[in-house]
């Protein structure tokens, strides 16, 4: 009789893992587990089917409210602002080039991650720009979520990673952002040392070029 974990070739080939730097950040509705909580088994009477269809609705409802709002602000801000119009054409493209986002977003029950890889030196006045978008939608759910009497806690930082599936990064990066999600304790976001160090590693490397410049601008953004 053939062994099982014989009978299919075993792929030995070396896997290439890619670490690097990104920027994650986290949300979590206050509020929501508890209404779930209420639900423990499968309603029987219309009544309980009544609750269990009200508290789903509503929780769930939000939760989707609250990715639309994101995707709505970080759109707002990624909008033209008239400013290219004062440069030249090849400054022009330079630019261009630098506005389309790689920000990918990640939702969990109630929960969203928000991530921004941090790339190489050709790169920096890109993914800063897309760091800086990012915060300032955080910035407007928090204000939105406030006004719907239904707000969240959050962290932010950056820190090492890797890329596990299209747009879903693990690492350190990932356990640091829960445990200053976990400790602030009520409504609001939390800042990372390791966010705040790597904008000041940004700051110090950039040159005087137009990336270096722009980079510059954008750190100074997001501070």
């Amino acid at each position: 009789m053939m062994d099982p974990a014989r009978s299919a070739p075993r792929d030995e080939s070396p896997k290439t893992i890619y670490i690097g730097y990104y920027f994650l950040a986290f949300i979590d509705i206050v509020g929501q587990r508890d209404k779930l909580k209420q639900l423990t088994a499968l309603p029987i009477t219309d009544v309980e089917k009544e609750r269990t269809e009200q508290i789903l609705l509503e929780t769930s409802e939000y939760v989707k409210e609250l990715r639309d709002q994101f995707d709505t602000i970080y759109g707002a801000a990624s909008k033209p602002t008239g400013l290219l119009d004062s440069l030249n054409s090849e400054q022009r493209k330079w630019v261009e080039q630098r506005k389309q986002s790689r920000m990918w977003r990640r939702g969990f029950s109630d929960s969203y991650f928000i991530v921004v890889p941090c790339l190489n030196e050709s790169s920096w006045g890109s993914y800063s720009l897309d760091i800086w978008r990012s915060l300032v939608s955080i910035c407007g759910l928090f204000i939105w979520a406030l006004a719907k009497e239904k707000p969240f806690r959050g962290a932010v930082e950056v820190g090492l990673g890797t890329e596990i599936s299209p747009g879903e990064v693990y690492g350190p990066v990932n356990v640091r952002v829960l445990e200053l999600e976990a400790a602030a304790g009520y409504p609001r976001v939390v800042v990372g040392e390791g966010f705040k160090n790597h904008l000041d590693d940004l700051e110090r490397r950039c040159g005087n070029n137009l990336e270096g410049r722009h980079t510059k601008q954008c750190v100074h953004l997001c501070r």
